[in-house]
């Protein structure tokens, strides 16, 4: 047979449930009275949990923090969602400590001086004389740390990552591009402005997308500007006839 509508049911704890209701909350369907509440809000004042007062009421523990909630603050009850003395907002400074303990341990690469969070440790390189960051496995292993500026990559090709880019995409050198940079008098290509001085930035490298040929370099709005005309030169005459025309 269906449940009725708003109708009670037994837990196989025996405890009495109210489906789709908030237990307390309506006496009708209750079989906690107002004293019965009033004991639970003044225990569960000193800290008693919600499954250590429900043992004594026809309610889950559930059902106890319905009361606590909704009838204690209506009734000379504060409900608080965390108790203050276990509350971390009250605790700023607590850390976890970490799982093991490697203050002082000392490997071929640097020496432990403290930890960092947990997991993750603060090392006295030895071959760069700085304070690196490293986990516990690393340390372990005797890893050097990737930031120790005495260590590079095998395959580092000592250019930056910009020069990279460039030599990549374009097939342009780092000495190349200041050559360009220089003929073009230090400045954009078509308006002439400083972009690394008035922009914080490096120049856009213009070329050819049929034939791939680097044309120059560009700031940012004149590169974008003849992306937008795909580098039709009818177009972009017709555009400067037209400026012309309608100029006051």
């Amino acid at each position: 047979m269906g449940m009725k509508p708003g109708g009670k049911k037994r837990t196989e704890r025996g405890e009495l449930v109210l489906s789709n209701r908030l237990m307390g909350e309506n006496a009708g369907q209750s079989k906690l009275t107002d004293i019965h509440r009033r004991q639970i809000c003044e225990r569960r004042a000193d800290s008693e949990t919600y499954a250590s007062i429900a043992k004594d009421y026809p309610i889950t523990g559930g059902g106890v923090a319905a009361v606590c909630k909704h009838w204690g603050p209506r009734n000379g009850f504060p409900h608080e969602t965390v108790d203050e003395k276990h509350s971390f907002s009250q605790q700023p400074d607590r850390q976890r400590r970490p799982r093991v303990k490697l203050i002082g341990v000392e490997n071929r690469n640097g020496k432990v001086m403290r930890s960092a969070d947990p997991d993750h440790w603060i090392i006295l390189c030895k071959h760069c004389g700085e304070e690196h960051r490293q986990n516990t496995r690393a340390i372990r292993r005797g890893n050097h740390s990737r930031k120790c500026s005495a260590f590079t990559p095998h395959n580092s090709s000592g250019l930056s990552s910009w020069d990279r880019r460039i030599k990549r995409l374009y097939g342009l050198s780092a000495i190349e591009y200041q050559e360009m940079l220089k003929h073009q008098k230090g400045g954009c290509g078509i308006c002439g402005q400083d972009v690394e001085e008035a922009e914080g930035r490096r120049y856009a490298v213009d070329h050819d997308h049929n034939t791939g040929a680097v044309r120059g370099l560009l700031c940012a709005k004149c590169n974008q500007a003849i992306g937008l005309f795909k580098d039709d030169i009818p177009r972009m005459q017709s555009a400067i006839d037209y400026l012309r025309r309608r100029s006051c």
